[in-house]
């Protein structure tokens, strides 16, 4: 239930509340889309409530350029983008031939706040002044449309002009072009006395240039409207150019006719009439041949009514159509200028036909009248052109489509007339990464490491790193195909690799299991899935559990449909289909899972259930044994989908992307110990809801986690809950310049060891030991009273030197909840040691020992790491009252466990007899009360005093309960006479008949 209900902004946060002085940890996280381009940022957040935004995932932000470019005389190529940028109303860009470098130069505002214009259509001019020019079709203090000025030296954007409908007309949708007279002149689309259009001119001359336009002709429909292109200087000086609509054979949506505009009278002549049989409704510019005729296209008419190819010769006014576009490879409906190269052929792009109907890119001869398909544009993916060409250098074709391209949003493509090749330069709206879902994964070299799930080459993802020194991105890895495409969860390190999951592609489609090196940034696809053997389409990322083996889900296909539980051994490359989901059980497995310290996998399934609204499971690696714990409801959360983490009171903590009192979602918990299910907190939209991402225990025992929407600006929020008190404040609500909509949990700013080895050892303690069981007692961990089990480790206390980072460990108690075989005992000391010179200590940790013999790590469950290069060591176990042992050979240590098993004789020991034999068993000799390296019974410092003065030194039937050292069979009693007492097992090991003897431990 709902815990509290106000929020606590964090501005009342600071001035109310004191902040602990620990809780400047810093937690890394991305969005899924907003930044600067609009496709995810990469932030921290410090446990001060501090928020960074670090990155912007890049991407070229401008869409659908439906112009031509032009080419100013720093080399640079510059054009505008029809849609795009921040606000989507389009963008002017820079593009460097010379490096690739794509620049945004500015982001059209439409008709709100400067009020820039919106929906630039046909691209730049030059004037005189070496400035450019253009118009927008849109947007402006009017919303009908501006021409605006960008000078290059000081890049300093302008509006110079809004048009207002009717003196100067609207909606211009073509390109300025420069008479000789060295003003710009151009077209609207409608507006003016008749709501045709309108002809103006502009003067670009002067060094401060004017705030309007000079309209000098109002089209009509009779003569010709609604001009959908510019005009274009012929060597005579006049002005060229066509309508789309009207004319003697046109109607109001089509015909159209072409005319000749003289700068100097201001004199309008209407040339030709479209009509349908020769060709009508032209909308790109004409151009001049070597010949002097003009030529042009129309996009419709002709014989096949898919446009036409036609000539105009200027002094006898002869209109003749040259060729009719057809249906199929030769293209049609052209839309765009042709353009006169320097072999003195046309070329041109077709918006249809061809490969796909993606358009073709031909040539048309002036003297042979002949034209020639020559590349589809399907050859680059892209299609849907509106513009014409420049030629840089001589012999290549630039040019610029509305759609298709990596972004389906147009390219910027070249071409080679000598070798007839297409390629791209620029792939509009494309992304080298977007919609990251997944959290990021720190590896050993400091970086981040992350999945995307769109972008890339592929349109398919991409693997990631990101190094915090300098901010620097690198796409390392295009996803899609055989590699694998779509990856939704989060890279897991194992044995120093990078492993992961794709949603699809690979041999049979269902998506991969990949490893990644992140030393020699390889990629390698490991595994194929395929429905049957292993389930398809996994939504989530993989786990490393104790065992060295790596866990996950996949969604669909195995037996049931509903995907597969998989375990995957990375020594051997193997794959097994652990459990299968069922609907009554769940299904939809959306997050990665998480091993507990009871050693159990829990993880959750967002759909079906007995309730419908998903489940929570728990899964025993040891005996394969899958159990649905609890069937979520709705009114106490549904679709759980944030990724579950242990907090230090030893409870599992989940998010609910649904349900909840206020159909938000809310944050549950789970005891392992009782199997009880709490609903912690129902979010508000003002606070954040659907949350998609899991909880971080941060360093002041709160949870911090995420929403995808919601918040001040319903864009998603970062949040910290306190299961203390269920407190719960929001630390950021997105505004979408910082991001938006974050759908994966947090991260810690922790560099993992780079060196790392560890240790799975197993041993048995003489003093608890049951033969007959083939286990030890875990009475000391239920102590109480004075002298309980120590949540810190004992070793430094008792003399024992600690190096090579050893010391201080401490455990939660939670580890001590723990029951069975796998119930804790006691402490243990590790050491490795020098297989050179084996007295040599190199690095120590202070672990516990469990009941079936396991040396597990604080958390109770892994095996034992140590901040060391892989290699060659010996392995020595103390412990605080038993004789310790060394292996007597050298032990290979890796990243991955290593096993070293002390209990059944399969491994030698150093010297003579370290262990002692009990049965089937060897067992480390128990009494050393006084931990020196020798047990004596008799004399000075012997083991046997110790006993007796901690019982009180004057009655030996006394005994002491507690956590002691002179409690040699680790009951929690001392006792120095009477059954199950400490002092026989010392007379026992030295030799059980004389006193006066000892043994030495065998340690070098």
């Amino acid at each position: 239930m709902r815990k509290s209900c106000s929020i606590i902004v964090i501005l009342a946060l600071l001035l109310c509340h004191a902040i602990d002085i620990r809780a400047q940890t810093t937690h890394w996280g991305t969005t899924a889309t907003g930044g600067t381009s609009d496709v995810g940022t990469l932030y921290t957040i410090t446990e001060a409530s501090v928020f960074t935004k670090v990155y912007d995932f890049p991407r070229n932000p401008g869409g659908n350029p439906k112009g031509d470019l032009v080419r100013a005389s720093n080399g640079l190529y510059y054009g505008v983008t029809e849609f795009g940028g921040s606000l989507g109303f389009g963008t002017l860009f820079s593009f460097n031939p010379a490096t690739g470098a794509y620049v945004t130069l500015h982001e059209f505002t439409g008709n709100s706040g400067t009020a820039t214009g919106a929906r630039p259509i046909r691209g730049l001019v030059i004037g005189a002044n070496g400035r450019l020019y253009g118009l927008c079709s849109e947007g402006g203090t009017n919303n009908l449309g501006t021409l605006f000025e960008y000078i290059i030296a000081s890049a300093t954007f302008t509006r110079k002009v809004n048009f207002n409908g009717t003196t100067n007309g609207r909606n211009p949708r073509c390109k300025l072009v420069r008479a000789s007279n060295n003003q710009l002149y151009g077209v609207t689309a409608l507006g003016g006395a008749n709501n045709r259009g309108v002809l103006f001119s502009y003067n670009a001359t002067l060094a401060s240039t004017p705030t309007s336009v000079t309209a000098i002709y109002n089209f009509t429909l009779a003569d010709g409207g609604q001009p959908f292109s510019g005009m274009i200087l012929a060597t005579n000086n006049l002005l060229y150019g066509t309508t789309q609509i009207g004319g003697a054979n046109g109607t109001a949506s089509n015909g159209g006719s072409l005319y000749s505009f003289n700068t100097t009278s201001n004199t309008w002549t209407k040339l030709h009439d479209f009509a349908q049989a020769g060709g009508w409704r032209p909308t790109g510019e004409l151009v001049q041949a070597a010949n002097g005729l003009l030529y042009g296209t129309t996009s419709l008419g002709g014989a096949s009514d898919l446009g036409a190819l036609f000539s105009f010769e200027i002094a006898t006014a002869t209109y003749t159509k040259l060729y009719d576009m057809v249906a199929g490879t030769g293209g049609n409906t052209p839309f765009g200028a042709m353009f006169r190269a320097s072999n003195n052929l046309l070329y041109g792009v077709t918006k249809n036909g061809g490969n796909a109907d993606n358009g073709v890119l031909y040539s048309f001869n002036t003297t042979t009248n002949s034209y020639t398909p020559l590349v589809n544009m399907s050859t680059i993916g892209a299609n849907d052109t509106w513009g014409g060409f420049i030629e840089d250098p001589n012999g290549t074709l630039v040019g610029m489509t509305n759609l298709g391209g990596l972004g389906l949003a147009g390219t910027m493509f070249k071409y080679v007339i000598g070798t007839n090749t297409l390629s791209t330069l620029v792939n509009f709206a494309y992304a080298e990464a977007s919609f990251p879902k997944g959290r990021l994964t720190r590896a050993t070299n400091g970086l981040f490491y992350g999945l995307a799930s769109g972008g890339g080459l592929n349109g398919q993802g991409v693997l990631f790193s990101f190094n915090p020194t300098g901010s620097v991105f690198t796409k390392l890895v295009d996803l899609g195909g055989a590699l694998g495409g779509s990856p939704f969860g989060t890279l897991v390190l194992s044995g120093g690799k990078l492993y992961g999951l794709c949603n699809n592609g690979g041999t049979h489609g269902g998506g991969t299991l990949f490893e990644f090196d992140p030393v020699s940034n390889t990629y390698t696809k490991k595994i194929d899935l395929q429905s049957a053997a292993t389930g398809t389409g996994p939504l989530a990322g993989l786990m490393a559990a104790s065992n060295g083996k790596l866990y996950g889900t996949t969604s669909s296909g195995a037996t049931n449909g509903f995907g597969a539980l998989l375990e995957y051994t990375p020594s051997t490359n193997t794959i097994v289909r652990r459990y299968d989901f069922i609907v009554v059980n769940g299904t939809q497995p959306e997050v990665d899972l998480l091993q507990a310290s009871n050693g159990l996998l829990y993880g959750t399934l967002a759909q079906n259930g007995s309730l419908g609204q998903g489940t929570l499971f728990s899964y025993n690696p040891v005996n394969q044994a899958f159990t649905k714990l609890f069937n979520f409801d709705g009114l106490q959360g549904g679709t759980p989908s944030g990724e579950l983490v242990q907090a230090s009171n030893g409870k599992l903590y989940g998010t609910c992307r649904d349900g909840g009192l206020f159909f938000n979602g809310c944050i549950y918990s789970w005891d392992i110990t009782s199997g009880t299910f709490v609903e912690e907190y129902d979010m508000e939209t003002a606070e954040g809801r659907f949350s998609d991402g899991g909880l971080l225990e941060g360093t002041d025992a709160r949870l911090y986690g995420t929403c995808v929407q919601g918040g001040a600006n319903d864009k998603g929020v970062v949040f910290r809950f306190n299961p203390a008190n269920g407190t719960f404040t929001v630390l950021q609500s997105f505004a979408g310049a910082d991001g938006q909509n974050p759908f994966n949990s947090l991260v810690r700013d922790v560099i993992p060891p780079a060196n790392q080895v560890q240790l799975a050892m197993k041993v048995f303690l003489e003093g608890p030991f049951n033969s007959g069981a083939g286990t030890m007692s875990d009475a000391l961990r239920t102590l109480g009273g004075a002298s309980p089990f120590p949540i810190t480790e004992p070793y430094t206390a008792l003399g024992f030197v600690h190096v090579g980072g050893g010391g201080g460990e401490t455990i939660s108690p939670t580890v001590l909840s723990v029951v069975g075989n796998d119930a804790i005992v006691d402490w243990v000391f590790l050491q490795l040691r020098s297989t050179v010179s084996p007295f040599n200590v190199i690095a120590t940790r202070s672990a516990l020992v469990q009941r079936d013999g396991d040396v597990v790590d604080i958390n109770g469950v892994s095996a034992v790491s140590f901040n060391v290069a892989p290699g060659n060591y010996r392995v020595a176990v103390r412990h605080r009252n038993h004789l310790g042992c060394m292996t007597n050979a050298e032990v290979a240590l890796s990243s991955s466990p290593t096993t070293v098993n002390l209990t059944n004789g399969s491994v030698a020991t150093f010297g003579t007899s370290a262990q002692k034999t009990v049965g089937a068993f060897q067992v480390l000799f128990a009494g050393n009360c006084i931990p020196d390296n020798i047990l004596k019974y008799s004399g000075s410092s012997n083991d046997r005093d110790p006993i007796l003065v901690r019982i009180g030194g004057a009655v030996p039937t006394n005994t002491t309960n507690g956590y002691y050292i002179e409690d040699v069979n680790l009951d929690g009693i001392v006792k120095y006479s009477g059954s199950s007492n400490d002092r026989d097992p010392i007379l026992v090991n030295i030799g059980g008949s004389v006193p006066t003897a000892t043994r030495t431990e065998q340690l070098p």
